[in-house]
């Protein structure tokens, strides 16, 4: 594993909601799975090297619900970090097969350039690609509510604000995590806007938005914040406050 996932907020929930206990048990999975050919394994295989090293309740809870592996048409769990991390590579290395077969075609050759430089270069230009891509996120063109004033200068709200949005390609999004709020879904559907104002907060001040890199994460990560027995009953109080005008 490698350090930046510190700063990915599907790890930093993973720590929230399951503690040092659960952070053991995600790592001794997802080296399991890195050992792997394939970078994957059938699920009983998986929870039974795993269980010499932990408990199997603990590993099936991570690998149903800390969003970090995912069960494919075979059956076979794979890491989502790895997995990101093995296609980034991929298309760099695809990349480089291409620049080999123009200098072929061409004629022009490199003496100096080493395989491995090339290819650290190639994932170097994909990195700031993504990076770029990440700050032209274009916000709706309307008016932003004054509840979100403070984070508008934060880098990731470009990527955290859509949320706010109910319709379109949210709505199925935005059905299923009110649904997830068992006993106040009503509650978080009316106070939505405030909900992602609630949110946004909780990523100023625990320094967590570094670790969304796209909408989809945004969306996994509100997604937790909801569910989480840590931050999901503060939100709903919040929002009960709004609602009383006691706010």
């Amino acid at each position: 594993m490698k350090m930046a996932m510190l700063n990915d907020g599907r790890f930093m929930n993973l720590l929230e909601e399951y503690g040092i206990a659960g952070v053991g048990a995600y790592s001794i999975l997802y080296l399991i799975l890195e050992c792997q050919f394939e970078g994957a394994a059938k699920r009983k295989d998986l929870i039974q090297a795993g269980n010499e090293f932990t408990g199997r309740k603990l590993m099936e809870r991570i690998l149903d619900e800390s969003r970090m592996f995912y069960e494919d048409t075979d059956g076979k769990i794979h890491s989502s970090v790895f997995v990101e991390e093995s296609l980034l590579l991929a298309r760099a290395r695809t990349q480089v097969r291409t620049d080999a077969r123009t200098e072929a075609r061409t004629g022009a050759s490199h003496p100096g350039d080493n395989i491995y430089l090339l290819l650290e270069k190639k994932e170097q230009e994909l990195e700031k690609e993504k990076k770029q891509e990440k700050k032209d996120e274009n916000l709706p063109e309307k008016i932003i509510p004054s509840i979100f004033e403070n984070y508008r200068k934060e880098p990731w709200f470009p990527l955290v604000y859509p949320l706010t949005e109910t319709g379109g390609e949210n709505g199925l999004w935005f059905q299923e995590v009110c649904h997830s709020a068992h006993g106040w879904s009503l509650l978080l559907a009316r106070q939505w806007q405030q909900a992602i104002a609630h949110f946004m907060s909780f990523l100023l001040r625990k320094r967590k938005g570094d670790g969304i890199r796209d909408k989809d994460e945004a969306k996994n990560f509100f997604s937790n914040y909801v569910d989480s027995p840590y931050t999901g009953p503060r939100l709903r109080e919040y929002l009960m406050k709004v609602e009383k005008n006691e706010i």
